[in-house]
C-alpha cells in the first residue's frame, strides 16, 4: 500500500512540473539597416533562413509545375501568409533609439527564396519616421519571447548597413 501511495505521489509530482518551452523552428538571421540619402535610418530588412525541417514542411504542395524548383511566384502566397502572421508578434523585431521603442510599419516588400533545400524569407520593415541617430544608439533585437522560434545570427556578416553616413559604427 505504501509503495502504491509513493508511486501515485511521484506521478503527481512529475505531472506538476512546469512545462519548458523549446523551439519548433530554427532561423538563421541577417539584418540590413537601410539609410536614406539624408543619413536617417528608414528601414530594417530582415533575411531569415529557416531550418530544413520547417523549409520542407512549408513548401509541401507548392511546386505546381512539378519541376522541383520553387519560383518566387510559386512561393508568393506563402510569403504573404508568413508576413501577415508575423504581424501579431511585431515581426519578432524591436528597434530602440536610446530607451525609446520605435514603431515599425508592416513590410513594404517581401519574398521567399528556396535554395539548397532551405527557405529564406526576406522582408523590409519601414520605420514610422526616419531616425536621425546622431550620438544616440540604435538597438535592434530579433527574438521570440515564447521561444517557439529560435533565432541565431548568421556567423558571417549578420548585420550590414546600407548607405550609412560616415562615422556610423556597427556592433553585433
Amino acid at each position: 500500500m505504501m509503495r502504491r501511495w509513493l508511486l501515485t505521489v511521484g506521478l503527481l509530482l512529475v505531472t506538476a512540473l512546469p512545462v519548458q518551452a523549446h523551439p519548433h523552428v530554427w532561423v538563421t538571421a541577417r539584418s540590413e539597416i537601410q539609410y536614406a540619402a539624408s543619413g536617417a535610418v528608414v528601414a530594417i530588412r530582415q533575411i531569415w533562413t529557416f531550418d530544413d525541417m520547417f523549409s520542407s514542411m512549408a513548401t509541401t504542395g507548392l511546386d505546381k509545375d512539378g519541376d522541383k524548383v520553387f519560383s518566387r511566384e510559386e512561393l508568393a502566397p506563402r510569403a504573404k501568409s508568413n508576413v501577415e502572421s508575423l504581424q501579431e508578434d511585431d515581426y519578432f523585431t524591436v528597434a530602440k533609439l536610446g530607451d525609446e521603442r520605435e514603431v515599425l510599419l508592416p513590410p513594404t516588400d517581401y519574398w521567399l527564396d528556396f535554395k539548397d533545400n532551405l527557405l529564406t524569407l526576406t522582408f523590409s520593415l519601414p520605420l514610422q519616421k526616419p531616425l536621425k541617430i546622431g550620438t544616440r544608439q540604435l538597438t535592434i533585437s530579433i527574438y521570440d519571447p515564447s521561444y517557439f522560434v529560435d533565432f541565431s545570427m548568421a556567423p558571417d556578416n549578420p548585420v550590414v548597413m546600407t548607405a550609412a553616413p560616415a562615422g556610423c559604427a556597427l556592433s553585433v
